[in-house]
């Protein structure tokens, strides 16, 4: 299944602000005056539209940072391997392999760590992930 998440982000540009409240005759309200914003039958029906002006871009919000973090993922994993392939190169005959090696994880982990060990935020920019890019 392939969404797309430029529609999506535009119609909920495009929707009255949140949030909205569902009552117990099944409308759908938001915080203004006048009409409401949907009707249903069903309460249940009622919530769920509701939900959706904030779970949404919740959802939205979520998906935009495990693209992120897929992409530094990718990044690092291009790094070590680029490494790996300079030590098996320059260590033919495995000495010093082990050295190489964890050489190799430290230097494409550093740019992508902070001083406090936690991930570094990056821009989503860039090659698109190998998955064939966002969904």
């Amino acid at each position: 299944m392939s969404l797309d998440l430029d529609a999506i982000r535009a119609r909920l540009a495009a929707a009255t602000a949140g949030p909205w409240r569902a009552h117990p005759d099944g409308l759908v309200w938001a915080d203004r005056p006048g009409d409401p914003v949907s009707g249903s039958t069903e309460v249940e029906d009622a919530e769920f539209i509701a939900h959706a002006r904030t779970d949404v871009p919740a959802l939205l919000a979520e998906l935009d940072e495990g693209w992120a973090r897929l992409v530094t993922v990718e990044r690092v994993f291009d790094a070590i391997r680029e490494h790996y392939i300079r030590c098996r190169l320059s260590h033919p005959t495995n000495e010093d392999w082990f050295g190489c090696e964890a050489r190799a994880v430290a230097a494409a982990l550093t740019p992508q760590v902070g001083g406090n060990g936690e991930a570094v935020k990056r821009d989503a920019g860039g090659p698109a992930p190998r998955g064939g890019g966002p969904l």
